[in-house]
């Protein structure tokens, strides 16, 4: 099922040149290729370049953080202004230059995506190598 934003009752106001549900938009190559730079420096010198480092597959990534305040966290009284809970989020992809393995992980409540998810992003693909190598992944508690 695709969203229209057109229909949304939502939404009043929108853009006339919006393209409708179902076009494609072409980007250029280069875009591609400098969020793919972005993703690599996430690993080599960003955000997750601590949990990934000794990872011996190049990979790429970007960590997220999502701050909240749903039913659950306002009744457990979380909800502070400037201090909200967050769910943490990581997406990586392997080989970073022929890519076989994407993997993205939503912590409910994770806090930073560079802290709880990209962990278990790093734990997924390292299992995965493994076994592709004939090997069995080491079990993790």
């Amino acid at each position: 099922m695709l969203w229209d934003i057109t229909k949304d009752p939502m939404i009043n106001v929108y853009d006339e040149n919006f393209q409708t549900t179902g076009e494609k938009k072409v980007v250029e190559p280069w875009v591609i290729e400098l969020a793919q730079e972005g993703m690599r420096e996430v690993v080599v010198d960003g955000t997750a370049s601590i949990q990934f480092d000794g990872f011996n597959i190049p990979s790429a990534g970007k960590t997220g953080t999502a701050e909240y305040c749903d039913d659950v966290a306002s009744k457990a009284g979380l909800c502070i202004s400037g201090s909200w809970p967050a769910h943490a989020w990581y997406v990586g992809y392997a080989p970073y230059d022929n890519p076989e393995i994407a993997v993205v992980a939503f912590i409910y409540n994770g806090d930073e995506g560079s802290k709880i998810a990209a962990p278990v992003v790093r734990k997924v693909m390292e299992a995965y190598f493994q076994m592709k190598a004939g090997e069995e992944p080491v079990a993790q508690p």
